[in-house]
C-alpha cells in the first residue's frame, strides 16, 4: 500500500492530487473559525456549518446578501517559508444563481504582492484565470455544474511563485498546462505572508449561499 494511499485510510483530507508538502489546511471538523470575511453591497455571512460536508461532519459556508452583484468574501492569512510552487486545492458546491466563485493566492513579498486568480463562472460555464494583463484567460468553457449541496467540486491550482507564473490546474479528470500565463501582481508594501481567498458573486437580488470544504496550502509542488 502507497503512502498515499494510507493516508486516506487513516483520514486524510489530502485525497484529490497527494503531491507537496502541505504547509496548511483547514476542513473545519474545529469549532474555532480560523477566517476573517468582507463583503460588499451589503453583509453577508461566513461560517462553519454542518449542513453538509464533503468529509467529516462540518464545513464552511459562505453566504451573500440578497443584492445583485453583492460580493462575500472569506479569507486567510498566512506565514510561509519559501516561495517556489505553491499550491491550493478546496472542495465546493454549485449554485447556478451565483455569478461566479473566484479563489486566489497571494504572497506578499513586502515590495510587491504576486497573485493567482482562479474563476468559476457557473452562468456561462467558463474556468478562467487572471494574467498579468488583469485579462481573464479561458481554460475550459463546457463547465456545466451540478447544482446540489451534497455534490462537491475539487481543483488543485499550482503557481511557480519565483517565476511569477501559473503552473497548472487539475479539476475533475484533466490537468491543465497554465505555464504560458504570467501571474497578476502590484506594488506592495505589505509585510511579507501568504493570502488565500475565496469569493462568491450573486447573480441576482436574492441571498445565496456556497459550501466549501478541505482547503489545503502546498509548497514544493513538482
Amino acid at each position: 500500500m502507497g503512502a498515499g494511499e494510507l493516508a486516506v485510510r487513516q483520514g486524510s483530507i489530502v485525497n484529490y492530487n497527494r503531491q507537496g508538502n502541505v504547509l496548511w489546511m483547514d476542513d473545519f471538523q474545529s469549532t474555532t473559525w480560523k477566517w476573517k470575511a468582507s463583503y460588499v453591497g451589503g453583509a453577508g455571512a461566513s461560517a462553519r456549518s454542518v449542513e453538509t460536508a464533503h468529509q467529516g461532519d462540518a464545513c464552511a459556508k459562505l453566504t451573500v446578501v440578497n443584492v445583485q452583484d453583492a460580493r462575500a468574501m472569506m479569507w486567510k492569512r498566512l506565514m510561509y517559508s519559501k516561495t517556489g510552487n505553491i499550491g491550493l486545492s478546496a472542495a465546493f458546491t454549485a449554485d447556478l444563481d451565483i455569478v461566479s466563485l473566484m479563489f486566489s493566492c497571494m504572497i506578499y513579498t513586502g515590495t510587491t504582492v504576486y497573485r493567482m486568480f482562479l474563476k468559476f463562472n457557473f452562468g456561462d460555464y467558463e474556468i478562467t484565470v487572471m494574467n498579468n494583463q488583469g485579462q481573464w484567460i479561458v481554460i475550459e468553457n463546457t463547465f456545466d455544474p451540478i447544482q446540489d449541496i451534497d455534490f462537491f467540486y475539487q481543483f488543485k491550482l499550482i503557481g511557480d511563485f519565483e517565476g511569477y507564473k501559473y503552473s497548472k490546474l487539475f479539476f475533475r479528470d484533466v490537468e491543465y498546462d497554465l505555464s504560458a500565463i504570467a501571474m497578476s501582481y502590484v506594488a506592495s508594501g505589505t509585510y511579507p505572508h501568504l493570502r488565500i481567498e475565496a469569493e462568491i458573486t450573486n447573480g441576482e437580488a436574492v441571498e445565496h449561499f456556497l459550501y466549501i470544504d478541505n482547503v489545503i496550502v502546498t509548497q514544493n509542488e513538482p
